[in-house]
């Protein structure tokens, strides 16, 4: 996923922000417990962080 994300920063006029703004995503209160997201929250955190506020 990091690496989609630095290596397609921008497609058709669209970053992941965007994508990440319309979709409303909100990845600590939407996955079930048996997720694989809570095996590896803190990387997922980091990416989202990352996207949404632009972090370089």
């Amino acid at each position: 996923m990091a690496m989609l994300i630095t290596k397609y920063q921008n497609r058709s006029g669209f970053c992941h922000r965007d994508l990440f703004r319309l979709c409303h995503i909100r990845p600590l209160m939407s996955f079930p417990k048996e997720h694989a997201y809570w095996q590896h929250h803190k990387e997922y955190d980091f990416i989202l962080a990352y996207v949404v506020g632009g972090m370089l």
